[in-house]
């Protein structure tokens, strides 16, 4: 596959053209505050909050994370573990 190492990573010029569609969040005082709610009622890490605040937000689902608990709905978001078949 074009732009794929041997190892099966990707390649920093691969990956220049992924990050160029990616949007960039500042985390918002509201923001912050959601993914303190977040944290309490799910339980998660404060970073995970975050990451799960910002999904909610954009509209993002399902998330893709190893780390959150597989087919797991926080709100409107979905977890999905790649690692598991």
């Amino acid at each position: 596959m074009k732009g794929w190492t041997l190892a099966g990573r990707l390649s920093a010029r691969a990956t220049s053209g992924v990050s160029g569609n990616c949007r960039r969040r500042v985390n918002t005082p509201d923001a912050v505050i959601q993914a303190l709610e977040i944290e309490a009622r799910y339980k998660t890490s404060f970073r995970d909050a975050l990451i799960l605040q910002a999904a909610e937000e954009s509209g993002a689902a399902p998330v893709y994370s190893e780390d959150l608990a597989a087919k797991q709905s926080y709100g409107t978001v979905r977890v999905v573990n790649p690692l598991v078949g």
